[in-house]
């Protein structure tokens, strides 16, 4: 992690004692400061109508610090689910309000909330996985129709089907991945 640009990447390999191999060159300027971070895992709960997150070692499960806001905004939030990006950071996908939107939230490993995004206007999560390349996948229901979205690291739209129309509310469906 950079501390002075917000930057992250993925430590590859330990090659020895003093030489990493990085996914991303984040040394971009002399006199930076840099951190490493063990694996963790981000846990999303709603409490009171917002969403937080909890970060936790994977290694021994101590916590990582103060408890993250996601969301916490003036119409009721629930339902959260948190699912990793592949490269340090993770998504949490959200429903708000009584006739609820889906929202999606970008967490780093350092728990900074960024990319709030409003994923469908009106809608119920049935499901939601890592795409294995930074993005996620999207199952979600509409007036009883069924959709699937496929989002970027950024939460930007890269497509939406429609699964199954017609008030068909397939809410009992589920989506793997197969490569």
């Amino acid at each position: 992690h950079n501390n002075d640009t917000g930057s992250e990447t993925i430590v590859l390999s330990v090659d020895n004692a003093t030489q990493l191999t990085l996914q991303n060159d984040i040394f971009t300027a002399t006199g930076q400061r840099y951190s490493i971070y063990q694996p963790r895992i981000l846990v999303a709960f709603e409490n009171s109508n917002n969403i937080y997150g909890e970060l936790f070692r994977l290694l021994d499960g101590t916590d990582c610090g103060a408890t993250i806001t996601v969301y916490d905004t003036a119409s009721a939030a629930q339902y959260p689910v948190a699912i990793s990006d592949n490269s340090g950071s993770a998504f949490v996908i959200y429903e708000v309000g009584a006739a609820p939107s889906i929202y999606g939230s970008k967490v780093s490993a350092t728990g900074i909330v960024s990319g709030t995004t409003v994923i469908a206007g009106t809608g119920t999560i049935i499901d939601a996985i890592s795409d294995g390349s930074n993005g996620i996948y999207l199952l979600y229901e509409n007036a009883g129709n069924v959709y699937l979205t496929r989002r970027d690291i950024n939460i930007a739209n890269l497509w939406t089907v429609t699964v199954a129309g017609t008030a068909a509310v397939e809410t009992d469906s589920v989506i793997i991945l197969d490569s």
